[in-house]
């Protein structure tokens, strides 16, 4: 079961949580873990403001645990929804589990003189805070490195030895950070010796460089992958301005375990959290028993749990775990007016490191549910409008299609606060980016939003000031906004959340739409945690908070995670098109509230065509049967497309429109609608003349003169014509691509995850693609790309390649193209083979910037390779995964596992029968 949060999740902890545990040489799985910590780290402040729960412990395991269940609000309406919290907490204090820390020193020629002297001073500080506290277990270890490995200390309780070996250290020589992260993670697996099956290390490398490596960035990551995959925590620090921070920064467990050697309190203050986490338990499962009279929101879970719709139970479950506290959340629909319990029973039943059980049960509280109209849910309101229902060969009609809303929703207009980093870190072009963006936002709301929108202006560094107050005074805002820099200080993100919110809840009787974006180029000096809980306090407060991260530096992982959804998350490369971004913001920011995405399907009967060029909006996909639209949201003031149909045949029939909008909290709705029939009458066809013959009978000899013949109109001649259209016989060697993101694990609506849509969709294209003739290759890419499988036949072969594939963290689609097309011009191509690329991906490119994906795509196209690409799931950026393909009919939208197997099946007749290969170009 996949317990994340997120499809971008690095394969770590928290800040103030600490790695994945193992039991002896067992390691526990790292993602069912961080989805604990993750949880855990978001709950913490929770856990002061609840009531004390109603315990039953068992009495086999010493943990003390706490199981706490609320339900708000405690009155709804009728068709509202409640939500659930369910916190769990247990106190294993009995077990102790040590912190085993390792030290991988750069001591190369250019760390001479004051970079190292400065960076052993600051590891001493770093070792006498970790070892000061005796009663905890905690153990360090050094290893220096420059070409090779100079000095190597095992893991020690002892100040005095520990400060020997940071004595004497030589500054000489090239750098090898592989090999010093590979001695590093030896020092770790010996600390682990003699400690016992049931004793499980929190370990973490903290690998300081000034420079580059000599061999390039790949053996360090390969090495740090190794000690990531171990469930170490990895730390990197760069010591120096010549550091490689890109690569330390992919070293590292995720973006906010990099830091610059000046940032060393926050590091200690890292280690201190991790070295006094405590204790954990070995499994638990967390049971929720619902009453019938309370409807389960499908999907609403967080995180993802198992539903038994037959016992109306959920259940979650997860191995290694810390202690706690662990939170999840759902939504309950009530189905009937009165008072009534929120559930029926909710358990959680755990053991703990030493094999013992425990289990402990909530309270169950009670809410009242009051009758509201008739149909308090919203529904779809469309209609399709024809210019001309009767039609003529040739003849064209225009078509309107409107889609909107009967939703019991405040107001569309818009309460605003704009939260702006303006940290050191921003100074140079990020500031310029960041003010040049806000304006551009302003200009654009000035030009759609009503008269009671209103916005407020933030700025934060180390604290925050409130610019302007809630305003419709465009002016006065664009005023505030010049006022954001100079860029100077650290970062507080906490606190201009905390700022904004304020500035937000200053006029308490706004009923409309409320929004946040912040701005940030870094990562929060205190580390994400304080983030979470000042966006979760924005977000109860009914805020849709935006996150917006300006480049590379940012902690994307972190902002993700604060903002309302994946679509509220922003990650803008300081090169890419800020305006495009910023627009996307302030349309939503006045969009239909509540919906997270409109799927419209338009279906045309024969005897009509779509006219190209004819779309208002450009349709996701186009073909002869009809258009499909994906669009982000849906404008508060309803949707409008236009397009053209043009009559090729006689007949009679109606142009069909389906509209499929998902809901925030709630189920997808769906509505149908149709036009009036389009009549195009029958031309019947000319019949060729007849001649008659005159035959002379007997009786009547036959004339000895011919009489004058009456000359006749010209007749048409009927010519008969073939036309046959064979399939191309030219050999196709394809690479496949193939998104291996921690998202690719999410779920794809009922029918398991993306993943496995993934998969079936790719057996779909195997068995429609004739193997004698083509070959195929398997290459995966998540924050590195890898060839699973060189080109050949093997179906077989291609199925358990994917079947063992494991996923990772990151999306670098610009690795996956370049390593695909450098594996089709590394093969003897055979003559006249096509070489074709097939991307699939679920999401943005995250390692980089979309247009270096877009760049690599051209690089195989100048090489005369075909690229087709597939967007898999609602999230998927279709603009780029687009500019990606080789034409826009070469990019297919699949939102659904049934989608994405007929894009396949479309893609398997096209690598057989390219439609610039036939008659018409078909």
């Amino acid at each position: 079961m996949d317990m994340r949060h997120d499809r971008e999740l690095d394969l770590d902890p928290s800040p103030g949580d600490h790695p994945p545990r193992r039991s002896g040489l067992r390691r526990s799985h790292p993602r069912v873990w961080l989805a604990a910590v993750l949880l855990a780290a978001g709950s913490l402040a929770l856990l002061g403001g609840l009531r004390a729960p109603a315990v039953t412990q068992a009495q086999e395991s010493a943990c003390v645990a706490q199981l706490t269940r609320t339900a708000n609000p405690k009155t709804v309406t009728l068709g509202d929804s409640v939500t659930v919290t369910t916190v769990f907490k247990a106190d294993c204090a009995r077990v102790a589990n040590p912190l085993h820390v390792v030290f991988a020193l750069d001591v190369s020629g250019s760390m001479a003189g004051k970079p190292l002297t400065d960076t052993v001073g600051v590891l001493r500080a770093w070792t006498q805070d970790l070892l000061a506290d005796q009663t905890t277990v905690t153990r360090v270890g050094l290893v220096a490195f420059n070409d090779a490995v100079v000095k190597r200390c095992g893991l020690t309780k002892s100040l005095a030895l520990m400060d020997a070996c940071l004595q004497n250290l030589p500054a000489k020589g090239g750098s090898d950070l592989a090999k010093g992260i590979t001695d590093a993670l030896t020092v770790l697996d010996d600390g682990r010796k003699g400690l016992g099956a049931t004793v499980t290390p929190n370990e973490v490398m903290i690998v300081l460089s000034d420079g580059a490596n000599n061999l390039g960035c790949d053996p360090v990551k390969s090495a740090a992958r190794r000690a990531k995959g171990q469930g170490v925590l990895m730390v990197t620090v760069c010591v120096a301005a010549g550091c490689d921070a890109q690569c330390m920064r992919e070293a590292a467990s995720s973006a906010r375990y990099h830091f610059d050697i000046a940032q060393s309190d926050a590091i200690a203050d890292m280690l201190r959290k991790i070295r006094a986490f405590g204790n954990g338990l070995r499994r638990l499962t967390l049971s929720e028993q619902l009453t019938p009279n309370l409807e389960f929101v499908a999907g609403s879970e967080v995180p993802a749990a198992v539903w038994d719709p037959a016992a109306s139970r959920l259940t979650w479950e997860w191995a290694g775990i810390p202690e706690g506290p662990l939170t999840v959340t759902y939504l309950l629909r009530p189905l009937e007016v009165g008072t009534t319990p929120s559930g029926h029973g909710s358990t959680a039943s755990f053991t703990d490191l030493q094999g013992q059980t425990g289990t402990v049960s909530a309270a169950i509280e009670t809410i009242t549910v009051l009758p509201g109209g008739s149909d308090p849910r919203p529904a779809i309101r469309s209609a399709l409008i024809l210019e001309r229902d009767s039609l003529a060969l040739g003849q064209q009609s225009a078509v309107t299609a409107t889609l909107d809303m009967t939703l019991p929703e405040p107001p569309g207009h818009t309460h605003l606060v704009l939260v702006a980093d303006r940290s050191g870190s921003m100074s140079g072009e990020p500031i310029t980016r960041l003010l040049e963006g806000a304006r551009l936002m302003l200009d654009r709301l000035e030009t759609i939003a009503a008269d009671d929108f209103a916005a407020a202006i933030v700025r934060f560094n180390n604290v925050s000031d409130l610019l302007c107050d809630l305003t419709g005074d465009f002016g006065k805002l664009r005023g505030c906004v010049d006022r954001i820099a100079p860029a100077e200080g650290g970062t507080n993100i906490a606190l201009g959340l905390q700022e904004g919110h304020r500035a937000m809840k200053k006029d308490g009787s706004w009923i409309g739409g409320k929004d946040l974006v912040v701005f940030t180029d870094g990562a929060n000096n205190a580390g994400c945690d304080p983030v979470l809980v000042a966006a979760r306090d924005v977000k109860a407060d009914g805020v849709v908070l935006h996150a917006v991260c300006l480049g590379g530096g940012c902690d994307a992982m972190c902002m993700q995670m604060a903002a309302s959804s994946p679509r509220h998350f922003f990650n803008v490369p300081l090169n890419a098109d800020l305006p495009q971004v910023l627009d996307s913001i302030a349309q939503d920011l006045l969009a239909r509230r509540g919906v997270e995405a409109v799927n419209l399907d338009l279906t045309v009967p024969a005897h009509l065509r779509l006219v190209p060029g004819s779309f208002s909006v450009a349709p996701d996909t186009v073909d002869d049967s009809g258009a499909h639209w994906r669009l982000p949201r849906l404008p508060y003031g309803g949707l409008q497309l236009t397009f053209a149909v043009e009559a090729v045949a006689g007949g009679s029939g109606a142009l069909g429109l389906s509209s499929n909008l998902p809901m925030l909290q709630m189920s997808t709705l769906n509505g149908q609608t149709s036009s009036k029939p389009v009549d195009v009458p029958v031309t019947p066809t000319p019949e060729p003349p007849t001649a008659t013959a005159v035959i002379p009978t007997a009786t009547e000899p036959a004339p000895y003169a011919s009489p004058t013949a009456t000359p006749a109109g010209p007749s048409p001649i009927y010519l008969p014509l073939m036309l046959r259209e064979a399939g191309s016989n030219q050999a196709v060697d394809l690479v496949l691509v193939i998104d291996s993101s921690l998202s690719m694990g999410e779920r794809l609506g009922a029918d398991g995850s993306k993943f496995e849509a993934a998969q079936a969709a790719i057996d779909t294209l195997l068995q429609g693609l004739d193997l004698t003739r083509h070959r195929v290759a398997l290459v995966a890419t998540d924050a590195a790309a890898r060839q699973l499988l060189p080109l050949g036949r093997d179906a077989d072969a291609i199925r358990r390649s994917l079947a063992q594939l494991q996923l990772g963290s990151g999306t670098a689609l610009d690795k996956g193209l370049n390593l695909a097309t450098d594996l089709l011009l590394g093969e003897e191509r055979r003559a006249m083979t096509r070489g074709v690329i097939l991307l699939l991906s679920d999401g943005r490119a995250h390692e980089a910037a979309p247009t270096d994906a877009v760049a690599a795509a051209y690089r195989a196209r100048r090489l005369k390779l075909e690229v087709y690409t597939v967007g898999l799931g609602q999230e998927v950026d279709a603009p780029t995964l687009a500019a990606i393909a080789d034409s826009p009919e070469r990019y297919q939208a699949a939102p659904d596992r049934d989608a994405a197997l007929r894009a396949f099946q479309r893609l398997a007749g096209w690598m057989d029968c390219p439609a610039e290969g036939v008659w018409g170009e078909r």
